[in-house]
Formats: C-alpha cells, structure tokens, sequence
C-alpha cells in the first residue's frame, strides 16, 4: 500500500477513535491508531500529523451530519405517514420539502387535506386526541381554494392545510415558485418507507466499540453452516466453503496480519451464502450488521464485484468507484485471497483457531 494511502488510514482511524470519544488525547489516538493499522512496529514515517487528523475528523463530521440528516427525514416521513393514515378520510397527501427528499426549514410536516370544512378536519382530530391550534396564513401567499390551517402538536410540528373536495385532482401550484407542488399519497408514502426499511443500513461501531464476548459467537454461528455447502467443483475444488474461508483468512493473515477488519472480512466474506445464496453479499452484510466496522462490511460487500475486475468483467463505472475508495488496496487483496484459497488440501487453521486469532489481536489493539 502507498506511503499517503496508509497515513490517511491512520489518520481515519485516529480520527475516529476521538470523534467516537473512544480517546481524548491525540498522542494516545495516534498511538492506538498506528498499532491497529501497521502493527507493533510501524515505520514512522508513515505517522500521520495532527492536521491531517484534524482533516478526518471534519470529512467524519460531514458524514455524521448528512447521515443525522437522513435519519431525521425518514423519521418525519415516518411521522407524516402516522398521521395521514389517522386522517385517511381526508385523503391526505404530503407536500413539501419532506415530498421532494429534503428537510423543511422550520422543521414541520405539512399536509393537505380536502374536506367541505374546517371544522370537520378539527373534529376528526380531536378524535384523535391530538392538540391543535388554528394557524393564520400568509397573506398573498394562500390558495383560493384554501379552507384554512391547524397546526398539530405532534413528534414534529405538523401543519394540516384543508382545501375544498374538489381539489383534490387539481394541480396546486406553489405560488413561490409557479410550480405544481410535489405530493405525496398514503399509498407511495407507505411504499416509500417500505423500501427504506428493506435496505436500512443499521450503524457500525468501530472495532473497539463491539462486544468481543457476543460478536464472536456470532460469527461462529454464521460461520458453522458453511461446513455442510460446497460450491461447483470447477469453481471450488477445494471442499465445503468453511474450509475455503479458513484458507482465505489464512492468505490474508499472511499479507495483513495486524488488520483485523480485513481478517474478519477473509473470514466473513461467504456467510451469506447459508443465508441467500443469490445475494450472499447483501445477506452477508444485514446478518453482521452491529457486529462488524462499516470498512469490513464495504469489504465483504464488493468482494464479489473485486473478483469481477480482476476477471476482467467489471464496467469502466463500476471500477472506478471502487479504485476512488480508500480500502480499494486491500478490496483487491481479499479478491486475491478469494482466489487463491481453494487449494484441496491446503493448510488451513481451525474455525477456532482463527477466531482467537482475531479477538487477540482486537485485545491487543485496545490496550492503553
């Protein structure tokens, strides 16, 4: 691995260790940093700056922000979809920022409801059991159509604008912009978070933030059934899958031997095929997820795609976002492993074996 790759890991991981508050001081994040990186004797050279820490932690911060953003529209999707289904009979439709995939301003859930009064949609809330207050317009700004507001003490503010039936097939136009507003029925809103919740990417701790205990007998009960498959002879002649996966574990130990998220994605790298052999990737990520750092999952996840580029049948897209990716060294390493580690009757070690291997190595980089 180039000299600038392994100081911008070190400096990542370094980063993490103080934004996560796993440590306070930077000379005891560096340290920590370096021994989990490039082992017990690392070339010094190779020690990143306190600026080039610094650099990681502010791209860690603009990660963390945009995912906190992610979450926070989802959860007032979430919201909105809770309350339009209590206010079914209106057939509501969400509109606004929260339509189009951004966050609003002023932090509010904005719905359109089309009933023949306002006072009909006050009454079904007060079924609810929601507060409400009615809300002033602004003026010039308001659709002729518009019966008039409520605003909801919800989770988040939620502002009920009702409009007569008759519009509920007509285009409204936002009259900031002259455009047809984005909405949303119950219906695609549902759909929507359906999908979400299909791909949901759960949040990986860092190494030092497992629990060594419960995360290794979970990886030997993924890793267990693997015994009983075995794959085509032509592409696997090596035997059942565990077998493959404790040659490729020891391949990687031999290049990477102090890296313990790449040994526990040569390790992990085929779970999912006793999962869903069809998507083993994607099962084999879901299963780990909470169990594994989000660089192993990355690992695990295109190691498939790793091997379809050294096969030569990968497109120009695809390759280049896996060369622009800060692990792409070590992606293209554990697809040599991948490939290397079917040898019948190669030397290979114990299920248990390996798995003291690696929590040893993860108790020795969490030493003060």
């Amino acid at each position: 691995m180039s000299s600038d790759r392994l100081r911008r890991r070190v400096a990542r991981e370094a980063a993490r260790l103080l934004y996560d508050q796993q440590e306070a001081e930077y000379h005891r994040a560096k340290r920590k940093a370096t021994r989990r990186v490039l082992g017990p004797t690392p070339d010094w050279t190779e020690i990143p700056t306190k600026r080039e820490i610094n650099e990681q932690m502010q791209a860690l911060a603009r990660t963390e922000e945009a995912r906190r953003r992610r979450e926070q529209l989802w959860a007032m999707r979430a919201e909105s979809l809770r309350l339009m289904q209590s206010l079914r009979e209106f057939q509501p439709r969400l509109v606004g920022p929260l339509a189009a995939g951004d966050l609003p301003a002023d932090g509010s859930i904005e719905l359109q409801l089309f009933a023949p009064s306002l006072s009909q949609v006050a009454a079904a809330v007060e079924r609810c059991g929601w507060a409400h207050s009615k809300a002033a317009g602004r003026p010039g700004l308001e659709h002729p159509s518009l019966l008039g507001r409520l605003t909801v003490a919800a989770r988040f503010p939620c502002h009920l604008l009702c409009f007569s039936p008759e519009c509920l097939y007509q285009p409204l136009v936002n009259p900031l912009t002259d455009r047809p507003l984005e909405r949303l029925t119950v219906v695609e809103l549902e759909s929507l978070l359906a999908e979400r919740s299909d791909r949901w990417e759960q949040p990986r701790p860092t190494s030092a933030g497992l629990c060594a205990a419960d995360r290794f007998a979970v990886y030997q009960l993924l890793l267990a059934p693997l015994e009983e498959i075995h794959e085509n002879l032509a592409a696997h002649p090596e035997g059942d899958l565990l077998y493959h996966s404790l040659q490729v574990f020891e391949l990687a130990r031999h290049h990477r031997p102090y890296d313990e998220e790449f040994l526990l994605a040569a390790l992990l790298h085929d779970v999912g095929k006793a999962i869903d052999p069809k998507q083993h990737e994607v099962a084999a990520v879901e299963a780990l997820a909470g169990w594994i750092t989000a660089r192993t999952a990355w690992l695990i996840e295109q190691h498939t795609a790793a091997l379809a580029l050294r096969a030569g049948k990968l497109g120009a897209r695809a390759r280049r976002r896996l060369e622009e990716n800060e692990d792409y060294e070590e992606l293209m390493l554990l697809a040599e492993c991948d490939q290397a580690g079917r040898q019948p009757g190669a030397a290979a070690p114990e299920l248990s074996e390996a798995l003291a291997y690696i929590r040893q190595l993860a108790e020795e980089c969490d030493e003060p």
